[in-house]
């Protein structure tokens, strides 16, 4: 290399990294302020102090470039160190915004359809098909399966007559809703022994609820739903998990309701008999809150759906949680003990889904899962779990969804990074007393349910219209 090279090469270098420099602290610049979420006060703050770094770094570049090569590595190191914090902003940026518009109520909902036929007489000639009477999405379904030639459609009032045609009255075969079919299983085996599956389809159906709005610093309830998969939050299941968060970010106070999974109640839109809230969930969120709106009497606009998946991962990603257990007590390889417990993702999935180690079962469980979703609220007020936003951000983008729309969700955010303030959580349950009932999906035969306690649905009531007054 000749010296003219030598000194163009000498040149080169430091202009190069004065203009990578400039650009990472422009694209990290835009990437947080096209976020929306950093409060107004802390994002000019934070460009004033990047830009200065940036410009002081390169103007060493070009102006004052150290011959020494000790020097010199130091003033690489620096400028390694800036653009390394701007690659991880971008990065984290990104993340949120992404997240923010991945976590949306999807278009549609999965459905997942099973076709049955008799485990004694298997059939294969599907000359007559039956279905359930009040399923709106009955020609989907049949168009999905693709019967050739079509099948006599026939219907039934509810799952058990439907399925005892099948079994004992010589119906080639039956359609029906996967997670209806899970509640024969689970109430009825004996019947569920004598069904045999031929084939597996799924079919959408049109999210009714796309967005909602939030007026900044407005009260609203927001309904959590969990639902009883892995894998995929937009395939409609039985709802576990039932629980209404009333939020008034004026006050920083949050109350918690739970309504057990299987409370006596007329599903919204039908009529006679009455079902357990968790069937809700089969015939889609909707009918899940519309039921609850009906029940405590107040709008529910805005939910969110989780299922085991983002809740373990979401856990796990903020390093494990501390829930406080009022008790004693084992479920498989998991022990908890009265008092403070520090859970992994696993754990706690465990230790919100026991309900047989109580003597008063789904209502302990209910309360346990409060206690969960008070735990990850204590975790994430904690100023230094920000370090970990990113990796919770990608551990849950497509495990849960939300009606809430995106400026809506980043506004939130906005307001809780800009006073930090910790929040008041107060959780209540609705009682009820043990029955055994005839329900809307499983017709005649007699389910255990819980039949409501009107006071308790009262106290919720009030609650509930004393943490939205403005």
């Amino acid at each position: 290399m000749t010296a003219q090279q030598h000194t163009q090469l000498a040149r080169y270098i430091p202009a190069s990294i004065s203009l990578i420099l400039l650009i990472t602290f422009a694209v990290a610049s835009y990437s947080v302020w096209h976020t929306a979420i950093l409060p107004a006060k802390y994002l000019w703050l934070g460009l004033l102090l990047a830009g200065s770094v940036a410009a002081l770094l390169s103007y060493i570049c070009l102006w004052r470039w150290p011959k020494h090569l000790m020097r010199r590595g130091f003033l690489l190191l620096l400028t390694l160190a800036y653009l390394t914090a701007g690659a991880y902003t971008t990065l984290l940026a990104r993340s949120a915004a992404g997240f923010l518009h991945a976590s949306q109520v999807s278009p549609s909902d999965s459905i997942s359809y099973v076709l049955v036929t008799s485990a004694a007489k298997p059939q294969s000639d599907f000359s007559e098909v039956g279905f359930m009477r009040d399923d709106t999405l009955t020609d989907k379904a049949f168009g999905a399966f693709m019967f050739k030639p079509a099948p006599m459609h026939t219907a039934a009032p509810e799952l058990t007559t439907l399925l005892v045609r099948v079994v004992d009255e010589g119906m080639p075969g039956a359609i029906l809703r996967s997670a209806q079919l899970r509640i024969v299983q689970d109430n009825n085996p004996s019947l569920f022994s004598e069904l045999r599956v031929i084939r597996t389809v799924t079919v959408t159906q049109q999210a009714a609820l796309q967005t909602s709005q939030i007026k900044p610093g407005e009260p609203f309830v927001l309904y959590i739903s969990g639902i009883d998969t892995y894998g995929d939050v937009s395939t409609v299941s039985r709802s576990d998990v039932n629980i209404l968060a009333a939020v008034n970010p004026r006050t920083h106070k949050i109350v918690l309701v739970n309504t057990p999974r299987d409370y006596y109640v007329q599903l919204h839109g039908t009529t006679g008999l009455r079902d357990k809230l968790t069937h809700a969930g089969i015939y889609g969120i909707d009918m899940s809150r519309q039921t609850l709106e009906d029940l405590y009497g107040i709008p529910i606009d805005h939910y969110v759906r989780i299922n085991f998946t983002s809740l373990t991962r979401t856990i796990d990603t903020l390093g494990g949680v501390d829930v406080q257990s009022p008790y004693d007590f084992s479920v498989g390889s998991y022990d908890y003990t009265t008092g403070s417990n520090h859970l992994g993702g696993d754990a706690a999935l465990a230790f919100a889904r026991e309900r047989h180690s109580f003597e008063e079962g789904d209502r302990v469980r209910g309360q346990n899962q409060q206690r969960v979703i008070e735990a990850i609220i204590a975790k994430l007020n904690n100023p230094r779990n920000l370090l970990s936003f990113q990796q919770v951000l990608g551990s849950v983008e497509g495990s849960f969804e939300t009606s809430i729309a995106p400026e809506n969700s980043a506004s939130l955010i906005r307001a809780q990074l800009n006073d930090m303030h910790a929040w008041s959580v107060q959780s209540l349950s609705v009682n009820g007393t043990g029955d055994s009932q005839p329900t809307y999906s499983m017709g005649d035969l007699l389910l255990y349910v819980m039949q409501p306690n009107e006071s308790s649905i009262a106290n919720a009531q009030t609650a509930l219209r004393e943490i939205l007054q403005p």
